[in-house]
């Protein structure tokens, strides 16, 4: 699970340019969170070839004590694949509502954005029984050779779930975690 965190505002913006690593500052603010365990890494990077705005990796590696694997296996069913996601969502909750207020988060990667979608869905289905068909990342403009999610400019995250009742449900969330595209669309022609 990757987060971007970023200068609070434009002094600190053109403090980080002449740090030899931002990443230091907040891993050494990171250190300090005590609520349950917490394994990362933090390193430097910037968004916007040209324009070189600093930013932080953050990359969770364990938070109360759930090891974190990414997106779960393609075709299998949610609870075989991720059955502590409302265990690690509530961790990474508290983790996140503490880091806010101390630094601007930029963007989330697509792990945490599945467990936003996860949790979005638990409304309307059982989600443990939904079987994941797609996930994606769709990297928007980008100045670098090779985009990628530390690099561009925005990205947005597509998950397709399938569940027991012949439904296909879509969901694209931006990197802020916005659900910017949802449907639910019947697989079977009797219940269009």
């Amino acid at each position: 699970m990757k987060i971007i965190v970023a200068p609070r505002d434009e002094r600190e913006h053109h403090s980080w340019e002449d740090l030899a690593s931002p990443a230091a500052v907040v891993r050494e603010q990171c250190n300090t969170y005590s609520s349950d365990k917490l394994s990362f890494e933090a390193y430097d990077g910037d968004i916007g070839a040209g324009a070189d705005f600093p930013i932080v990796v953050l990359r969770i590696l364990e938070i109360g004590g759930l090891i974190l694997l990414g997106v779960p296996a393609v075709h299998k069913k949610i609870r075989e694949t991720l059955a502590e996601w409302r265990k690690i969502k509530q961790n990474l909750d508290k983790f996140l509502s503490w880091l806010a207020p101390k630094r601007p988060i930029h963007a989330y990667s697509i792990e945490i954005s599945l467990l936003y979608a996860l949790e979005h869905l638990s409304k309307k289905v059982k989600v443990e029984d939904l079987e994941l068909v797609r996930a994606d990342e769709i990297l928007g403009v980008c100045g670098y050779l090779e985009p990628s999610f530390e690099n561009s400019e925005l990205a947005y995250f597509e998950f397709q779930f399938r569940d027991s009742s012949s439904f296909m449900h879509i969901l694209i969330l931006d990197w802020n975690l916005n659900v910017v595209v949802e449907a639910s669309l019947p697989l079977h022609p009797a219940m269009r």
